[in-house]
């Protein structure tokens, strides 16, 4: 089985939670918003505090702090070996495919610590993209 053929399966401490389907979804082939993206990860975010509840705000702000430090360190694990930084038999399994599920990991993690934060994702960004274009003098189409 390939990388191509392979099915996706999400484990937590050790026990299959999903396997996603190869079949596309309807997720798969939409647009995929900032806000979607966002409302995606609110469903998530309100499984995984049921499932495994955490007393007070403040726990779960920590825990998805060291989430995205956790996927964070697993996706500078994946680019150091995309560089041939790392032991020779993790070299020999390297795909890009893990670069990518790690990269979405963070992403992920980063969206679900903004839901515990009650931050509005799409107007951060505009407002760091509008910083960022002002501070550097950067046209609006460059």
């Amino acid at each position: 089985m390939n990388d191509q053929t392979r099915p996706l399966t999400q484990t937590v401490d050790g026990e299959a939670v999903a396997t996603a389907s190869q079949e596309p979804t309807q997720l798969d082939t939409q647009p995929m918003t900032v806000q979607k993206l966002v409302d995606e990860y609110r469903v998530i975010a309100r499984y995984f505090n049921e499932r495994w509840p955490l007393p007070d705000h403040n726990q779960r702000v920590f825990a998805r702090t060291m989430k995205v430090m956790e996927e964070l360190g697993e996706l500078s694990d994946e680019i150091l070996t995309s560089m041939n930084l790392s032991r020779d038999s993790k070299i020999a399994e390297f795909s890009r495919e893990n670069v990518e599920d790690e990269f979405a990991d963070v992403l992920a993690c980063v969206i679900s610590l903004a839901i515990e934060l009650d931050i509005d994702v799409e107007e951060v960004i505009r407002r760091k993209i509008a910083f960022t274009k002002e501070r550097y003098e950067i046209k609006a189409n460059s």
